[in-house]
């Protein structure tokens, strides 16, 4: 392959180092500020008998252990986006010098490469983030009810019973290894971030012949890494790094600087370079070939559509809506919560960047709001384009003041109830999202399989008069 220019993406590197160490003290900071809460609870409990202390002591730290998996939840997806909108805006660079315009919209595209990985569409069949999050916890509890078990079968106290549990969930106590499985997923994920990220970019790069597999620096190689050193791979077969894996990929030009140079000034003079054309509309837009170039092409959901199915449980729940796994802003948060206001909501309800999805909790009696309550416009079906605003008053006068609910969380019927309640009870809604909400609720019992006529108020409100 012939070789003119390597481009070394030291800052990218650089970034993704220090957002691995600085995402393994975030783990690490979960971990131990559980094992804090639940040595306080462990010291409060009333010693009334073991049965009743194994039971509450056991209760803690389930809560605590799916506290901590929800935030991770939260905090992998965040830093999995960080990584790849540094490599994005790296990579831009070089076009931008070159007098290529670059105006797309970088954060959306590496949405797309996260929610890509997160969906485990680079991976096996199978696997997929929700799910890896929900086998880490099971195996934690798992091993915790071991550990309570095997104390009572050997007639251990309950002060001796909570010291092995200590030895296990302290995270600063050698022998521990309660982080580390999530800690591992994390920085598996934040690397390969960034690698589909250096992909994504080389790709739409006509002088890109390649990219170079480069061993890091830790001083730590395995023989996999050591057999990859060096080695050219096609941009569109660069294989994974192996879980924890922080080796590097160099985008390899056939041309140097002053030829690229040339060809793009030529191209700008009006020189015909359909190359080029495609690679101008994707640094513009972030598609190519009129809308057929991203990662996850729009119409073409497989990672979006598993990431849903698996997080909020397919459309009869949340819809296609953004993902849940975006980080809501402090400028969100003042935006939405604006809204709460509008209509007439109690704001103390909402608690933000909380949960797996936006929904009402009956277990906390809170609604929790993730980056899924704002719209995926690129859709039809109500539920996906319904403003925030009609999302907000769906949880709060449909679930919220209803509670507690004849029917089980996600029932057809308290979905339906919600979005018909919402539409006629919400004040300062727009037409058009009582619209929506109202055909939303007959789409709820439609997908379950139940078909009903419009009511007359429904009429009114979906076709705008009365009879």
């Amino acid at each position: 392959m012939a070789e003119k220019y390597v481009w070394v993406l030291s800052d990218s590197d650089k970034y993704r180092n220090a957002l691995t160490r600085k995402q393994a003290q975030q783990i690490t900071d979960m971990y131990r500020k559980a094992f804090k809460d639940i040595n306080r609870q462990i010291s409060n409990l009333p010693d009334r008998s073991r049965k009743f202390y194994l039971k509450n002591l056991q209760k803690a730290i389930a809560e605590a252990l799916t506290e901590i998996s929800e935030r991770a939840g939260i905090v992998i997806p965040n830093n999995m986006r960080l990584a790849a909108e540094q490599v994005l805006k790296e990579t831009n660079k070089l076009p931008a010098a070159l007098g290529m315009p670059v105006s797309a919209n970088m954060a959306a595209i590496s949405n797309s490469i996260v929610t890509n990985i997160l969906a485990g569409n680079i991976y096996k069949e199978g696997w997929i983030f929700s799910g890896a999050l929900w086998k880490d916890l099971k195996h934690k509890q798992g091993k915790i009810n071991q550990t309570i078990a095997e104390g009572v079968i050997y007639n251990k106290s309950s002060a001796e019973i909570a010291q092995s549990l200590v030895k296990y969930l302290d995270p600063d106590v050698p022998m521990s290894k309660i982080a580390y499985r999530t800690e591992t997923l994390a920085r598996t994920l934040v690397s390969h971030a960034y690698q589909q990220a250096i992909v994504e970019a080389s790709r739409h790069n006509p002088f890109c012949t390649g990219l170079r597999w480069m061993i890091s620096n830790s001083g730590r190689v395995c023989p996999l890494c050591l057999a990859r050193e060096g080695n050219i791979y096609p941009v569109n077969d660069v294989p994974l790094d192996h879980p924890r894996g922080m080796c590097t990929l160099e985008i390899v030009m056939e041309k140097n600087m002053t030829d690229i140079a040339v060809d793009i000034a030529d191209w700008k003079q009006g020189n015909s370079n359909p190359a080029l054309d495609n690679w101008a509309e994707y640094l513009n837009t972030g598609l190519t070939n009129g809308g057929n170039g991203s990662i996850i092409k729009a119409g073409s959901n497989k990672g979006a559509d598993a990431v849903n199915e698996t997080l909020i449980k397919a459309r009869d729940i949340n819809g296609y809506r953004q993902s849940p796994h975006n980080i809501l802003s402090d400028g969100d948060i003042h935006h939405l919560i604006e809204e709460i206001n509008a209509i007439e909501a109690d704001s103390d309800v909402f608690k933000f960047n909380e949960g797996t999805a936006t929904g009402y909790s009956e277990r906390t009696n809170f609604i929790n709001i993730k980056g899924d309550i704002f719209p995926d416009l690129s859709s039809k079906h109500p539920r996906d384009i319904m403003s925030e605003r009609a999302v907000l008053a769906h949880e709060f006068y449909g679930h919220f003041k209803f509670y507690p609910s004849a029917f089980r969380p996600n029932d057809w019927r308290d979905e339906m109830r919600a979005s018909y309640i919402a539409a006629l009870k919400a004040p300062n809604l727009s037409d058009r999202d009582r619209a929506y909400l109202m055909l939303d609720a007959y789409e709820r019992a439609k997908e379950a399989g139940h078909y009903f006529d419009y009511s007359k108020k429904a009429r009114e409100i979906i076709y705008g008069y009365k009879n």
